[in-house]
Protein backbone atom coordinates (compact mmCIF):
# COMPACT_ATOMS: atom_id res chain seq x y z
CA UNK A 1 0.00 0.00 0.00
CA UNK A 2 1.44 3.31 -1.09
CA UNK A 3 1.00 6.24 1.80
CA UNK A 4 -1.09 9.40 1.46
CA UNK A 5 1.28 11.65 0.53
CA UNK A 6 3.16 9.78 -1.82
CA UNK A 7 0.12 8.86 -3.84
CA UNK A 8 -0.60 12.53 -3.98
CA UNK A 9 3.28 12.78 -5.42
CA UNK A 10 2.44 9.89 -7.76
CA UNK A 11 -0.58 11.71 -9.19
CA UNK A 12 0.90 15.14 -9.45
CA UNK A 13 4.06 13.13 -11.39
CA UNK A 14 1.40 11.28 -13.65
CA UNK A 15 -0.63 14.26 -14.58
CA UNK A 16 2.54 16.20 -15.72
CA UNK A 17 4.03 13.46 -17.36
CA UNK A 18 1.44 13.21 -19.50
CA UNK A 19 0.68 16.80 -19.56
CA UNK A 20 4.49 17.31 -21.10
CA UNK A 21 4.27 14.23 -23.15
CA UNK A 22 0.54 14.88 -24.53
CA UNK A 23 2.18 18.35 -25.43
CA UNK A 24 4.84 17.24 -27.38
CA UNK A 25 2.72 15.21 -29.57
CA UNK A 26 0.25 18.27 -30.06
CA UNK A 27 3.33 20.28 -31.48
CA UNK A 28 4.11 17.10 -33.28
CA UNK A 29 0.70 16.87 -35.36
CA UNK A 30 -0.11 20.40 -35.47
CA UNK A 31 0.36 20.35 -39.18
CA UNK A 32 -0.82 17.39 -40.18
CA UNK A 33 -3.98 17.74 -37.45
CA UNK A 34 -5.37 21.17 -37.77
CA UNK A 35 -7.13 20.39 -34.37
CA UNK A 36 -4.16 19.47 -32.29
CA UNK A 37 -2.83 23.11 -33.33
CA UNK A 38 -5.70 24.81 -31.79
CA UNK A 39 -4.52 25.62 -27.61
CA UNK A 40 -6.05 28.13 -25.25
CA UNK A 41 -3.61 30.00 -22.65
CA UNK A 42 -4.35 31.32 -19.40
CA UNK A 43 -1.78 33.12 -16.89
CA UNK A 44 -0.43 35.82 -15.37
CA UNK A 45 2.19 38.39 -16.70
CA UNK A 46 5.60 38.32 -15.14
CA UNK A 47 6.15 41.26 -12.22
CA UNK A 48 8.97 42.10 -10.05
CA UNK A 49 9.34 43.08 -6.39
CA UNK A 50 12.68 45.13 -6.14
CA UNK A 51 13.42 45.05 -2.42
CA UNK A 52 17.04 45.95 -2.83
CA UNK A 53 18.92 43.51 -1.29
CA UNK A 54 16.20 40.82 -3.02
CA UNK A 55 14.87 40.82 -6.53
CA UNK A 56 11.83 38.59 -6.81
CA UNK A 57 9.79 38.08 -10.30
CA UNK A 58 6.51 35.61 -10.40
CA UNK A 59 4.57 34.86 -13.63
CA UNK A 60 3.33 31.63 -15.16
CA UNK A 61 1.58 30.64 -18.08
CA UNK A 62 -0.91 27.37 -18.51
CA UNK A 63 -1.35 26.46 -22.12
CA UNK A 64 -3.76 23.82 -23.15
CA UNK A 65 -4.09 22.00 -25.98
CA UNK A 66 -6.09 19.01 -27.18
CA UNK A 67 -2.91 16.68 -26.58
CA UNK A 68 -2.26 17.95 -23.15
CA UNK A 69 -5.66 17.22 -21.78
CA UNK A 70 -5.53 14.02 -23.40
CA UNK A 71 -1.83 13.25 -21.94
CA UNK A 72 -3.47 14.31 -18.48
CA UNK A 73 -6.08 11.96 -18.78
CA UNK A 74 -3.67 9.36 -19.53
CA UNK A 75 -1.58 9.55 -16.90
CA UNK A 76 -4.70 9.86 -15.07
CA UNK A 77 -5.63 6.50 -16.31
CA UNK A 78 -1.88 5.06 -15.94
CA UNK A 79 -2.20 6.28 -12.02
CA UNK A 80 -5.72 4.53 -11.13
CA UNK A 81 -4.09 1.59 -12.53
CA UNK A 82 -1.38 1.94 -9.92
Amino acid sequence: MVARGQQTFLLVFFLLGGALVGSILSEALARSLWIFARSAEAGLRPSTLNLLFLNVTFGFQLRLSLGTVLGMLLGLLLFRRL
